[in-house]
């Protein structure tokens, strides 16, 4: 199993590319997040009943993680996210610099769910 695939879900999630216009299933996308046609990170479209939450979302790789991005930590969908103000190389870990929060280190092929927008 990659890293990619165990990556922090909410109960409902739907996945779509942008790009293609076009719907997947988990199947598709679950060990990279990227759409199969072309490659592009896919849209993640997530509801968690239980706290009303809905947000949308990409799954990127730690070293694909850039300044700008807002993060959400593992475990941590239905909670805040962190502005990304920074990376840096940490010995063999990515160091993700965040607004509020500090230094977050990770491998280079972890997870990391970037909130893009609301439900």
């Amino acid at each position: 199993m990659s890293k990619m695939s165990g990556v922090n879900r909410l109960e409902v999630e739907k996945y779509s590319c942008p790009d293609c216009e076009v719907d997947l299933n988990d199947e598709d996308v679950r060990n990279s997040w990227r759409c199969p046609k072309c490659n592009d990170f896919v849209h993640i479209w997530a509801h968690d009943p239980g706290t009303n939450t809905k947000i949308t979302l990409v799954r990127k790789r730690a070293d694909e993680v850039e300044e700008g991005d807002m993060v959400h930590l593992p475990g941590q969908l239905t909670k805040d996210c962190y502005w990304v103000l920074g990376i840096s190389k940490v010995k063999s870990q990515i160091g993700i610099g965040l607004k509020g929060y500090g230094q977050y280190k990770l491998a280079a092929d972890e997870p990391v769910n970037c909130r893009i927008g609301g439900g």
